[in-house]
């Protein structure tokens, strides 16, 4: 009876054992990739005087899976990126929301965009679940679209490439239709700041 009981224990271990090992393979498999960054060359010869700084080349994904290419694959002349780095920054994002919705019934050419930056250290079943705790907490169909995730093998590569000093705060960037920087902000939104990206909206574009 004990040498029954021992092989039914081992037989139930290798069972859990074999699951275990099932669904770590499938959620390296369907986990979010991750991205290097290569830093991009600017093609004018910066703003306002200043030296260009442009948005690095990376891949990530949005929260309807869909794989973006950055900044390539944002879709307005001007682009606003909120940039975060923890999950309550990643909350307040959306606080820019309202602003930038306005300033797409001013401007065709306007696009926004919500991008949490997180290190491609963490592990793939780890980082399957913080796309799914992303996506259930954002159920608006357009906000998905637009909030594109990246697990960057070099995190302070790309933090260096735009020149962002802290990541204990939003970075915020407009960007011109190739991805060069025109104009920031850091922080949670402020209606001083909201109004300051109007006017530049409005210098911009005539």
């Amino acid at each position: 009876m004990t040498t029954f009981r021992n092989h039914t224990y081992l037989s139930i271990a290798t069972i859990i054992a074999l699951v275990m090992g099932v669904v770590i393979v499938i959620a390296f498999i369907i986990a979010p990739g991750t991205s290097t960054v290569e830093v991009a060359s600017c093609l004018t010869t910066g703003v306002d005087g200043q030296a260009c700084i442009r948005f690095p080349s990376v891949r990530g994904a949005n929260l309807n899976t869909e794989t973006r290419n950055l900044p390539d694959d944002f879709s307005g002349a001007f682009n606003l990126v909120v940039v975060s780095f923890e999950e309550e920054q990643t909350e307040r994002a959306v606080d820019w929301l309202p602003t930038a919705e306005a300033l797409q019934t001013q401007y065709e050419n306007f696009a926004f965009y919500n991008v949490p930056v997180l290190p491609a250290s963490i592990p793939a079943p780890i980082r399957l679940v913080i796309n799914a705790g992303l996506i259930a907490a954002i159920p608006d169909e357009m906000l998905r679209e637009i909030s594109v995730v990246l697990f960057l093998e070099d995190v302070d590569e790309f933090t260096a490439a735009l020149d962002i000093t802290s990541r204990d705060e939003l970075a915020v960037l407009l960007l011109n239709d190739v991805g060069e920087v025109v104009w920031r902000e850091s922080g949670d939104f402020t209606a001083a700041k909201g109004a300051a990206l109007g006017d530049e909206m409005r210098q911009r574009t005539g």
